[in-house]
């Protein structure tokens, strides 16, 4: 199956630890812009995600496609209102978004179970988004999954969704 992630707003991308509650993610809100996380997509500079395989980081995604729905972030406070706008790449395997090299890992503490939460919102409704995740390298596959699927359609436009997964 081809996991081609067509369009999506992404925010506030936050592992909590289930026993010690704790933030590990730099910028999961984007208010710091393009700064904290690396990406295989191509950053639209020019706000134009026009070919696929681009992203940006903005307040309205109809501002970087004018085929994509008009909405504001979700994240509550004092924020930027900042969020990570993606059309989708073709490589069903380019990450959209992460955090932690080789050289400067993303750990938590060992014997600690994490909670990976974050956000989506359809901007486009005939083409929802589908997101594989990756930890240290490996897909997540079958049990409760790796793959997550916005719902798609006019009606959730804009709609944030919240997924988690745990583990």
């Amino acid at each position: 199956m081809k996991n081609f992630l067509a369009a999506a707003a992404m925010a506030a991308l936050l592992p909590m630890a289930t026993a010690h509650a704790g933030e590990l993610i730099t910028n999961g809100t984007f208010d710091d812009g393009f700064a904290g996380f690396y990406s295989d997509y191509n950053i639209a500079l020019t706000h134009n995600l026009i070919p696929e395989g681009a992203y940006d980081v903005i307040t309205d995604p109809n501002a970087d496609h004018n085929l994509f729905s008009s909405f504001s972030d979700h994240t509550p406070g004092a924020d930027t209102g900042l969020m990570m706008v993606v059309n989708g790449s073709p490589d069903a395997d380019a990450v959209i978004w992460g955090e932690g090299t080789n050289a400067n890992p993303l750990y938590g503490r060992a014997g600690v179970a994490y909670k990976f939460s974050f956000y989506l919102a359809d901007v486009y409704p005939s083409s929802p988004a589908n997101l594989n995740l990756w930890i240290n390298g490996v897909k997540l596959t079958g049990g409760q999954g790796g793959l997550f699927q916005a719902a798609g359609g006019n009606a959730n436009l804009g709609v944030w969704q919240h997924f988690t997964y745990s583990g």
